[in-house]
């Protein structure tokens, strides 16, 4: 992932730098965003090994998005987005170890704002590049034991790291197509309350360790 992002600034930092000398390209306008698509777990939190103690058993969810752009020059602005995102996770492989044990889902919603680095291209079309920081709500499964719930779900807030790409192609003057790629890391912290009928209730604080990957596409317009 680390690769991937470092040869996209660098793809978007060569095409800045060749684009001096030529002529200038119109300055950018505000715009409004909304994609869609799904959305990858990866490293720990979509581990499933029961030997991992920050696996999170999670599979492919999806992640919605509006975004903001701003632009100050040509090539930099603000950026910020509001986003939601869901997953379900992996009950055959918890029920495998833990039979008759069932986790609904993991999910967050929040917000995000930070820097924008844009490359203007013939045609209407431009390349972004943001890295953002913010908040996120986050919310942990509950666990059912043959139907009975053992363990209750937590909501915690979190400071969240947000960065990736995004590709506009023009169709018209104002309104453009969008494919999105980014990178989402929060680490927040829960209180998981046991409550097995026949012992005596008890709680602990965990956190989890949440990185996805989010591949969406969508449409927006310009004002």
């Amino acid at each position: 992932m680390k690769k991937l992002l470092f040869l996209m600034i660098a793809l978007l930092v060569g095409g800045f730098i060749g684009a001096q000398g030529k002529n200038e390209k119109r300055m950018g306008e505000q715009f409004l965003a909304l994609h869609v698509g799904p959305s990858f777990p990866i490293s720990d939190f979509a581990s499933a090994n029961y030997d991992n103690p920050d696996a999170g058993f999670a599979r492919t969810g999806f992640n919605l998005n509006l975004d903001y752009g701003f632009p100050i020059t040509e090539n930099l602005g603000i950026t910020a987005s509001a986003f939601f995102n869901k997953y379900k996770l992996d009950n055959a492989a918890i029920s495998h170890d833990l039979p008759g044990t069932r986790l609904n889902h993991w999910q967050w919603y929040g917000i995000s704002a930070g820097p924008m680095i844009t490359q203007m291209f013939p045609r209407n079309i431009a390349l972004n590049l943001q890295v953002m920081g913010g908040v996120a709500n986050a919310n942990t499964p509950n666990v059912r034991y043959q139907g009975e719930t053992v363990v209750e779900e937590d909501w915690s807030v979190a400071p969240v790291l947000v960065t990736g790409v995004d590709l506009q192609v023009g169709i018209s003057n104002k309104v453009f197509l969008l494919a999105n790629m980014d990178y989402l890391y929060m680490r927040p912290k829960f209180t998981m309350k046991y409550t097995s009928t026949g012992e005596q209730p008890y709680s602990e604080s965990i956190k989890q360790k949440i990185s996805v990957l989010n591949l969406t596409g969508g449409f927006g317009i310009r004002f």
